[in-house]
């Protein structure tokens, strides 16, 4: 009777501990889908954030027409924009979450996302009104950075 429950007990902790690892997998550097910025994924009281950590360039649309110093200054100012809110893990996914929309820079869409290929890949299900689409981001190990700098 005490093995079983011993068993018992491990095999929920075990449990328990898988969902929290899984939960967490989220977090860390992401090459967002267009690969021009590196967005950090962080977690405040059971809420995941995504901040840009780096811009690694702006797009060319808006990039012809500034000097060398405006585009520096343009990244500078980008750098630390919240351009993901609000998700909550369930199950297997982050739910709930706001997306910042790069074309008009403030209308949030609503997204989901779930991580696939060893975890390397985060998949956002984004949706606005009826249009919805699938962007993926790319995990960076903070060491591939290092390396680039």
């Amino acid at each position: 009777m005490k093995t079983k429950l011993l068993y018992t007990t491990l095999l929920l902790l075990s449990a328990l501990a898988h969902g929290q690892d899984q939960k967490d997998a989220i977090q860390g550097l992401w090459l967002n889908h267009e690969k021009n910025a590196i967005v950090e994924i962080y977690e405040e009281g059971n809420i995941y954030y995504g901040r840009i950590h780096e811009v690694l360039a702006i797009p060319e649309e808006k990039s012809k027409a500034l000097t060398a110093e405006q585009r520096q200054k343009g990244k500078a100012q980008m750098k630390g924009k919240l351009v993901l809110t609000d998700l909550t893990f369930k199950k297997d996914k982050w739910v709930n979450g706001k997306i910042l929309n790069p074309k008009d820079n403030s209308t949030r869409a609503s997204c989901t996302a779930y991580l696939e290929n060893a975890n390397n890949d985060l998949n956002l299900r984004i949706k606005k009104g009826f249009l919805s689409a699938t962007k993926v981001w790319t995990r960076v190990e903070d060491n591939a950075l290092a390396d680039e700098k």
